[in-house]
């Protein structure tokens, strides 16, 4: 059942949160501190974005809903329009409800490309943040290319598993 399905989701990825932290852990402490704290910080920008997001997207839904009637409606209704000669009314109703829509979508997009900025960086800082780190360890000998090729790509799917998390939280 959906019930179901979504309780196992969630321990799934708990379970691989948990895991994955151990391993990264037990390899290197360092690397698995900057992780946790960029994975908050990128948690942080999606809980504050996440609603404005939400809300954002039903205007736009909302507003295509409306657009998509009149012209429906438009379709449907050509022989009245034009023996009424209300063509005029129409192209201006078509124009306000259309201008309304394109400003809905343009806020969307504006809000989007505002948490893409915060956040993508983020997922930058820390891929550099561990190879760099990464990377000093395996020239000073403290951790094989072999331990760093595992860690490195462990901490992206750390990275992912925060933000599985997030997501089962906030259904």
């Amino acid at each position: 059942s959906t019930l179901t399905t979504f309780i196992s989701t969630g321990l799934a990825q708990l379970i691989s949160f948990v895991v994955l932290c151990i391993v990264i852990g037990l390899s290197s402490p360092v690397i698995l501190v900057t992780i946790l704290t960029l994975s908050g910080a990128f948690i942080f920008i999606g809980k504050h974005f996440m609603p404005r997001l939400k809300e954002s997207s039903h205007r736009v839904q909302r507003s295509r809903g409306e657009l998509i009637t009149l012209i429906d409606e438009g379709i449907s209704s050509t022989r009245e329009v034009i023996a009424y000669n209300r063509i005029d009314w129409e192209k201006d109703k078509f124009n306000d409800i259309f201008s309304n829509y394109y400003k809905e979508v343009m806020r969307d997009v504006k809000l989007k490309i505002k948490n893409l900025l915060l956040s993508d960086p983020i997922k930058w800082v820390s891929t550099l943040a561990i190879l760099s780190y990464g990377g000093y360890q395996v020239i000073q000998g403290d951790m094989s290319v072999g331990t760093f090729v595992i860690v490195y790509q462990f901490s992206n799917q750390l990275m992912g598993s925060a933000q599985g998390l997030y997501n089962f939280s906030t259904k």
